[in-house]
């Protein structure tokens, strides 16, 4: 009870900051690119791999990022771990190990759709990239769940001629991604 009560302020931080990570989660910017008039504009900071992936005349039209709810357990452990630090200084070191683990996989997954083909690349190391051409696609699907809706991310499905399906789990605002999507291919 004691260290419980010396501890108090390090533990309202740490509640605070998972109750800031929850706000966040819920309220993402809906929209990752500036829009003018609804003409196609670039992101303002393109990641290496569309740079390296863009081919001539192609135009980056959106682009979406995991959910940071796929990040909680890894920042909540991080969190926890750096609680027992003020005891254990080891433990200090594994919270920034979960940290790191929750940066790297929120940067290491892309998706965007261009004016020419949908791409998704996965992983930091070992990478995986599907790369779809845009009128080979005949529909994205979205699927959410009741938490997927209150914390608005779910899964997009690409279903492209001759039946092959791409899963992409996790997507912050799925809805928008098919919403930019349809509204650029219906033009």
């Amino acid at each position: 009870m004691e260290i419980l009560l010396e501890h108090m302020e390090i533990i309202l931080v740490i509640v605070v900051t998972v109750g800031a990570i929850i706000f966040a989660s819920v309220m993402e910017p809906k929209l990752r690119v500036k829009e003018v008039e609804n003409k196609l504009v670039e992101r303002e900071v393109l990641t290496p791999y569309l740079k390296k992936t863009l081919v001539s005349g192609e135009k980056v039209i959106y682009q979406a990022k995991i959910s940071l709810r796929l990040l909680f357990t890894k920042i909540t452990f991080g969190m926890v771990f750096l609680l027992f630090g003020l005891t254990y200084k080891f433990s200090i070191v594994i919270a920034i190990l979960f940290f790191l683990a929750a940066y790297i996989q929120y940067t290491s997954i892309e998706l965007a759709f261009t004016n020419k083909r949908v791409l998704a690349k996965f992983g930091f190391i070992k990478r995986i990239a599907i790369e779809m051409n845009i009128n080979k696609i005949e529909s994205i699907q979205v699927r959410q769940n009741i938490l997927g809706r209150i914390f608005n991310y779910g899964s997009i499905i690409i279903t492209g001629s001759g039946n092959p399906q791409v899963p992409i789990t996790n997507i912050s605002n799925p809805l928008v991604f098919r919403n930019k999507f349809m509204e650029y291919t219906m033009k």
